[in-house]
């Protein structure tokens, strides 16, 4: 009885796996400019589009419509739900910046996150600490930038990774940290680099 057992519910189990729907693609886009253009990032929004994010060193060109400031700036692409371009931004200073989080945030804007090797310029409203810190942009919901900040130390470089709103309507922002305390980094490292937030 058990040898006939183990066949039976291999063929129920294959009849169920062949009978099943397979996967349909619904629709794919690309969006790009004339160079390198890279996606770091991408949500489901509260309409039910998406906000895509990523750096590019593109001029204006393709689906880019606002030049660079320098070789690598934030780029950010909002599309509706079926993957048409509803607008798209780019920030920067002169110097490389690359986004690398962004979220749609509780007033239905979105804060991007990323690091920074930019001083004051372009974009870019405050001094870096030290080779590269993060930097953080808030937009509103047609992508007009509301504030940046940076953060960083003031030895070497800090990589951003991840950002989250906190029930509070704040941020918490994690990356990886190689300065020592100083700046906005109020403690020491235990090794070489430090995960931080």
């Amino acid at each position: 009885m058990k040898c006939c057992l183990l066949p039976l519910l291999y063929i129920c189990l294959a009849q169920t796996l062949w009978s099943q729907a397979p996967l349909v693609k619904m629709w794919d886009k690309r969006f790009g400019g004339t160079e390198d253009d890279e996606l770091r990032s991408f949500q489901q929004t509260t309409d039910g589009g998406y906000i895509l994010g990523g750096s590019s060193e593109s001029g204006v060109g393709g689906d880019k419509t606002q030049s660079s400031y320098a070789v690598y700036d934030y780029w950010v692409v909002k599309i509706d739900s079926l993957g048409n371009k509803q607008w798209d931004k780019s920030f920067g200073g002169t110097d490389n910046d690359h986004l690398s989080s962004l979220i749609q945030t509780i007033d239905q804007g979105y804060i991007l996150g990323g690091w920074s090797y930019s001083g004051i310029s372009g974009d870019k409203t405050q001094v870096s600490w030290g080779s590269s810190d993060y930097w953080i942009i808030k937009i509103d919901s047609l992508g007009n930038k509301e504030w940046d900040k940076d953060f960083g130390g003031t030895s070497t470089e800090e990589y951003f990774e991840n950002i989250n709103q906190t029930p509070d309507g704040g941020y918490l922002l994690s990356g990886i940290l190689y300065s020592a305390a100083g700046g906005d980094k109020s403690e020491k490292n235990l090794g070489i680099s430090k995960y931080g937030l």
